[in-house]
């Protein structure tokens, strides 16, 4: 590691010479230049191969603009600044001419302790000589300032006091640039390794370089999922396996899957090892997932249309019975599941069977499951609600049913047990409340800008009642990460519920059949967030043949 300090003034040297060889490790070199010599210096000193310049005020200015070298300016310390203060107070009529950057300080000693001493502060524009000249015939006869003035003001023959960096500064500055040259050094390394490791991201990682921590990530952990003695013993448990192959696999346990890879760059060697999540999916045959409620989806009941549905379901859902949810609107259907899912015990835990995909014959077997809410999606023949009554019958657990639709169901049980959920125009009094909830929650975790919908946004509720809440959502997540505004009003709710349709249309309109299919496909999935079932779903085609039109279109 190389230094260079371009020092401004030659008094700076005294200090250079004894803090230069105190860095094990670092060579550190100085030159004496101001300015335009200063640029000089540091000039060459790139050419020669030093890592980062340190100078300050004016020198480090140009520098920077000149030059693109890490550059550290060595900044007066408010104790730089008071000793020379306290040194121009000698019964000279004293101006402080200085750049802000020492000014400012200065202004708040001088008035603290109340001394008789003017300031003048300069910059790029400022003609020097004929301040001080001006100075001058106001009978100033010492001036304290940066290098610039002061040897202006020597050649007016005025008395001058130089604004001096101290050890202590030029330590610090030191210091500075020794992290800062760490910090680039490893960041660049950091670069060269993840592009030796990663073909593409990676969401839960651990370098190690060595057997210390070289960089980690986190997104679906709070912490690394397994202990740094753990990750240490698992790098030399599998030592003699980096010679035969490119990745080693190990399962950790049955809810984590560890990959190790290793690679040599500049002698040294990088461990990195993945944390993949295993899901109780993998458990489950196809068509069956887990199901787990999304936070966002807080069931709101101001109104007295939902006040009454949550009566009816907590009222069979405490019968532990079959239980019918209609709507066409998921938001709200994700409500109750969540509630139900939450409410029946602490350790309540439920599966979403899938009847596109799960064989009718199977559904019996779901007895067997360790659950307490088994939900059944995309039903369409009265063979499957048989083979659900039958499964009513020899288990305990909660039976629910989510369809769009229900008066196809003629079966009397079924009926008894349907609860048709409200629509959004008989949810007027939810509709704020819903809304406020999910921008508080992006703004608290994502720092989106908007705080709550306008106070007068429910007057023009029509303009929206016949959306599902659902849709709204989208269009409200749409405005909660590109608006600026603190509040949302209706205006510019309807004007992006519009430009989406318009939008939709209008692409739409100029593609070949498959380039509709790909558009559609591809919009349905973002809007379901990659959830395959939920995709297929709102498709109105099997999970198979989603994956199979994904596949195609290389989604």
């Amino acid at each position: 590691m190389k230094i260079y300090i371009v020092a401004p003034y030659s008094a700076m040297e005294a200090s250079l010479k004894k803090i230069k060889n105190n860095y094990d490790g670092v060579t550190i070199d100085y030159g004496i230049g101001n300015i335009y010599d200063g640029l000089k210096l540091a000039k060459n000193a790139g050419n020669m191969g030093y890592d980062a310049i340190i100078s300050r005020g004016g020198t480090a200015k140009i520098i920077k603009k000149y030059m693109n070298i890490p550059l550290v300016d060595m900044k007066l310390s408010g104790n730089d600044i008071l000793k020379a203060i306290l040194l121009a107070n000698n019964g000279h009529r004293t101006a402080i001419v200085a750049y802000p950057n020492i000014t400012t300080g200065a202004k708040e000693i001088i008035e603290l302790l109340n001394l008789d001493m003017k300031i003048y502060t300069i910059n790029d524009d400022t003609d020097i000589t004929q301040l001080l000249i001006k100075l001058k015939k106001e009978k100033i006869d010492q001036i304290l300032g940066d290098i610039v003035a002061v040897s202006k003001a020597k050649e007016l023959m005025f008395e001058t006091i130089l604004f001096q960096s101290s050890y202590e500064t030029i330590k610090i500055s030191i210091d500075y640039a020794v992290s800062l040259i760490n910090q680039l050094n490893k960041q660049s390394t950091i670069n060269i390794i993840r592009s030796k490791f990663f073909e593409k991201s990676c969401e839960d990682y651990c370098i190690l370089k060595g057997d210390r921590i070289f960089q980690s990530k986190y997104l679906n952990y709070e912490c690394m999922p397994v202990s740094y003695e753990n990750l240490i013993g698992l790098k030399y448990k599998n030592k003699n396996k980096y010679n035969s192959q490119n990745t080693i696999y190990i399962d950790y346990s049955d809810k984590l899957q560890i990959q190790l890879n290793r690679i040599m760059y500049n002698n040294d060697y990088f461990y990195l090892f993945k944390f993949k999540k295993l899901y109780k999916d993998m458990l489950y045959p196809e068509g069956i997932i887990s199901y787990t409620p999304n936070i966002l989806y807080r069931l709101v009941y101001n109104s007295k249309s939902m006040k009454k549905a949550l009566e009816e379901c907590v009222d069979l859902s405490k019968k532990k019975t079959l239980l019918v949810l209609s709507s066409n609107d998921y938001f709200t259907i994700e409500n109750f599941l969540a509630y139900i899912h939450n409410h029946r015990d602490n350790t309540s835990n439920s599966i979403l069977v899938d009847l596109k995909i799960f064989k009718n014959e199977n559904i019996k077997t779901l007895s067997s499951y360790s659950v307490k809410n088994i939900i059944f999606n995309n039903i369409t023949t009265h063979d499957q609600l048989n083979e659900i009554k039958k499964l009513s019958n020899i288990s305990n657990k909660q039976i629910i049913i989510i369809t769009n639709e229900s008066n196809w169901i003629q079966d009397e049980d079924f009926i008894l047990n349907t609860i048709i959920l409200p629509k959004t125009k008989e949810r007027k009094e939810d509709i704020v409340e819903i809304f406020d909830f999910y921008i508080s929650y992006y703004h608290n975790n994502k720092g989106t800008t908007p705080l709550k919908m306008k106070e007068d946004f429910i007057c023009d509720f029509d303009k929206i009642e016949n959306e599902t809440i659902y849709d709204l959502i989208k269009v409200l997540d749409s405005i909660i990460n590109n608006s600026k505004d603190l509040v949302i009003g209706m205006d510019e709710f309807e004007l992006r519920l519009i430009k989406s349709n318009i939008d939709l249309l209008r692409d739409i309109s100029n593609f070949t059949l498959e380039e509709v299919e790909y558009k559609i496909i591809k919009l349905c999935l973002e809007k379901e967030e990659y959830n395959q079932t939920k995709a297929a779903d709102s498709l109105g085609i099997s999970r198979a043949t989603l994956w199979r039109k994904m596949k195609k279109y290389n989604l």
